[in-house]
């Protein structure tokens, strides 16, 4: 039996030396932060460098996701070498990747006809993408084939649930994701807004004054969603440049309220950076598939 590869987008947040301990083939988001110079995710910039130069000033940067060509190139190789593929992308209502996925899949499929390439998209962004990533490679070294794998995935996906607390949403207005009236609600009198990624998009859940009311505030809700059926779900934590409160919530959740959470803290990179901000937290949840 082949043994398939795993590619994924860079908005999983897997760090260079991560993914390749895990062989797993990444395809950089490009990002701008003047305008004109385009930097590819993990190669160009890292991630304490880029939050450091959004502290340090006023900078909105911008994103553009991977071309057919950036998968074919990473595509090509893993074929040629007699390997199956597994590509995982992160949520198609946010960006054009599995669309670039899909393309170069099936211009390859022609030259490569007794080969398969499955494209599956995440729902998710960021850690809720890492995780489902995690599970992914867990199947993968347990011997799992390609069709079984992307049927199980492909059922997580659609289950996964990301929610989170930011310092502010002006980096989601800028990025075009909300109304400017929905971002100056949210910067009023110390307002953090929760938000929740289901169904592969955005959506308002609650609001608290003062982040550790905010942060509360995700516990809460991670525990309400999962109610007495948490053996059920994967866990994972994730934060954007904010290791202190993320890993609080992490030891929160799992020596108070007895989650098992197997995999580490991730802190989101350049491409969700971006439209997040430094500062956020949150955890991400799956249903296991029985």
């Amino acid at each position: 039996m082949t043994k398939f590869k795993i590619v994924c987008d860079s908005s999983c947040d897997f760090d260079p030396s991560l993914a390749k301990q895990q062989d797993i083939a990444i395809v950089p988001f490009y990002i701008t932060l003047d305008g004109t110079t385009y930097l590819k995710e993990g190669i160009d910039i890292q991630k304490n460098e880029f939050y450091e130069r959004l502290i340090q000033g006023d900078l909105y940067p911008k994103t553009s996701q991977p071309s057919p060509q950036d998968y074919i190139d990473i595509f090509r190789p893993i074929l040629e070498s007699g390997h199956d593929i597994f590509s995982l992308t992160i949520t198609s209502k946010f960006s054009g990747s599995f669309q670039s996925a899909t393309i170069a899949a099936n211009t390859l499929l022609e030259e490569f006809p007794d080969r398969k390439i499955s494209v599956v998209d995440s729902y998710q962004v960021t850690f809720g993408q890492a995780l489902i990533l995690w599970e992914t490679i867990r199947r993968r070294d347990e011997g799992y084939t390609l069709e079984k794998t992307a049927e199980d995935i492909k059922q997580m996906s659609v289950s996964s649930v990301l929610i989170f607390t930011l310092e502010t949403l002006e980096y989601l207005k800028k990025g075009g994701r909300i109304g400017k009236g929905a971002a100056l609600v949210g910067g009023l009198l110390g307002i953090k807004p929760i938000l929740e990624l289901r169904d592969g998009e955005l959506h308002p859940r609650s609001k608290a004054r003062g982040k550790k009311k905010a942060i509360g505030v995700v516990l809460e809700s991670v525990l309400q969603h999962v109610g007495n059926d948490k053996d059920d779900y994967h866990f994972i934590v994730g934060h954007t440049y904010n290791t202190e409160e993320g890993d609080t919530l992490r030891k929160e959740l799992m020596e108070k309220h007895g989650i098992e959470i197997k995999y580490p803290l991730t802190n989101a990179g350049v491409t969700i950076g971006c439209h997040l901000g430094p500062g956020g937290v949150g955890a991400a949840i799956i249903k296991k598939v029985k």
